[in-house]
């Protein structure tokens, strides 16, 4: 038995020595190929060392001085992405003590060993579900799916092994993000039905553990409810949606009811996230409505007919009163109220309630019914937004071309000769003390419409075939991209959703444009177009 100087001494000698061991691990992959060879072996070697490590002071150090080490190395290999290193030296080691299984063991009681061993299993089923998907991150194989779905069946075996020890309702929470991550890749990849299961035990998990039910979780809360009522929605389950949506309004109104029994009162940031979860929720039923409502003509603007002249002109407006809702939309005029958060959330929510998986974006058609009214309201609510970017964009640009340039465009689009009695700001009709003036305001129009509201209304306006719309959105996109900075929205670490939105732009132009004149100059535009989105 290691005395407690020995174990101090021990753990002293095995922390330095893995910090160097970590310090000087190298990268797997070579930086050309004749050095790649070589880079595999020395990260193998020092892989190698690294395990060996962990096993002598692993079995020299008694476990409460090991295992709180292990697992603190494994993290920080999972941070270097060494997932392997981490599973085999450190996690597994922990693992195979099977502390929760051992009556007594020195200073720890039952549920630290518990503790420690739900900590290992899970950092072994998180660190194999990152290797497969390091090597097929996009579901090629069936073997990929499989092994997913093991590793969620495993977390949710270990969630119900801490649920009923309350003070491990930490382990818990981490659990369920960990299978959340999970199950969000096979729900990208389409896998729903083999998803479903675990992310109904995970809303279930969390709402039958009493320490959630505050408003410190209920972010986390209505995500997962986002999350399931987004996978009944692909498989058309819309009666389980609505059981999730109404659960999960009476969740949060049993909570302000209690919230209610206390003589503290309530501070502004809970007050916040108890609106902010109730609107989330109003705009799941609000697209549970439009998704539900039958294709059927619309009271307002009659049947569309042919290639989308009628969507266009009922985008513009399907109502006579600018002011008043459409006949198919009065229904929701609480929800519409209760989505308007602020004016951000409120345009999120009425694009989302016309995303429709059944209705794919380049297999368009005009809209009807519900959705044709919904996407009139759309349009009216977001293209003043659309107009004031451009038009910003625009008055940018006129800042930063000199006056002759600005003159060769006036007489390009003019098509007329410049008189020689007229001087350069005249011709161009700018005036010259303009230049001097501050530039406008770009990050407002661009915070107002972020790059993925953007993206989404480009794509919806393509897919309900309302070409003006498509034609004045798609015009924004190209000038914002164009301009980049602030018509981004001055956000640097944004460049996703600048790659989605140049992607989206690019394709549907072209094929736009294929389907206005089909020809062969017009098809290798669009395989540019598709090439340049593969190789971008």
């Amino acid at each position: 038995r290691v005395s407690m100087g020995e174990a101090a001494a021990l753990g002293a000698a095995f922390d330095s020595e893995f910090h160097k061991l970590l310090s000087s691990l190298p990268a797997a992959i070579g930086t050309s190929p004749a050095t790649e060879a070589e880079a595999h072996l020395n990260h193998y070697r020092q892989e190698q060392r690294v395990q060996e490590l962990c096993t002598y002071y692993g079995s020299k150090l008694p476990p409460y001085a090991s295992v709180q080490r292990l697992l603190t190395c494994a993290d920080r290999l999972v941070q270097r992405g060494e997932h392997k290193l981490a599973k085999d030296a450190c996690y597994t080691l922990v693992a195979d003590m099977a502390l929760h299984e051992q009556k007594e063991v020195q200073r720890m009681d039952a549920q630290s060993r518990l503790s420690y061993h739900a900590q290992a299993c899970m950092g072994i089923e998180t660190c194999k579900a990152a290797m497969v998907l390091q090597v097929d991150p996009e579901f090629k194989h069936p073997r990929t799916v499989a092994a997913i779905v093991a590793c969620l069946q495993h977390l949710q075996d270990i969630i119900v092994k801490v649920l009923p020890t309350e003070a491990l309702y930490w382990l818990a929470l981490n659990g369920t993000v960990h299978m959340y991550s999970l199950a969000k890749h096979l729900l990208t990849a389409g896998f729903v039905q083999q998803m479903l299961p675990h992310l109904v035990f995970c809303v279930k998990a969390i709402e039958t553990h009493v320490i959630f039910s505050t408003a410190k979780y209920l972010p986390w809360r209505t995500q997962l409810y986002v999350s399931l009522c987004t996978a009944y929605f692909d498989v058309h389950a819309y009666d389980l949606a609505k059981m999730v949506i109404q659960e999960g309004l009476d969740k949060i109104d049993s909570l302000i009811a209690l919230q209610k029994l206390d003589p503290v009162p309530t501070t502004p940031d809970v007050q916040s996230a108890y609106r902010t979860a109730r609107c989330t929720l109003s705009a799941l039923e609000l697209k549970l409505i439009v998704l539900s409502a039958p294709d059927e003509v619309s009271a307002a603007g009659g049947a569309p007919t042919g290639k989308a002249p009628a969507a266009a002109k009922g985008a513009k407006g399907a109502v006579s009163d600018p002011d008043s809702l459409p006949a198919s939309l009065e229904p929701m005029q609480q929800l519409l109220q209760q989505v308007s958060l602020s004016p951000l959330f409120r345009m999120t929510a009425l694009l989302d309630s016309l995303q429709d998986t059944r209705r794919r974006v380049v297999r368009h058609r005009p809209a009807s019914g519900v959705r044709k009214d919904m996407f009139a309201l759309v349009t009216k609510e977001a293209m003043p937004l659309v107009d004031a970017l451009s038009e910003a964009i625009v008055a940018a640009r006129k800042l930063k071309e000199p006056p002759a340039q600005l003159a060769e465009d006036a007489q390009a689009v003019t098509g007329e000769e410049s008189p020689g009695d007229k001087s350069a700001g005249e011709l161009s009709g700018a005036d010259p003390a303009a230049h001097a003036a501050p530039p406008p305001d770009m990050r407002t129009p661009a915070e107002a419409l972020p790059l993925d509201l953007h993206k989404v209304l480009l794509c919806t306006a393509y897919s309900f075939e309302a070409h003006d719309v498509f034609a004045r959105v798609l015009g924004a996109a190209d000038a914002r991209l164009a301009e980049g900075g602030d018509a981004l929205g001055g956000v640097p670490t944004d460049a996703p959703a600048v790659a989605a939105l140049g992607a989206a732009a690019g394709v549907l132009r072209a094929l736009a444009a294929l389907e206005a004149e089909p020809g062969a100059e017009t098809l290798r535009g669009m395989v540019g177009a598709l090439r340049g989105v593969c190789t971008g």
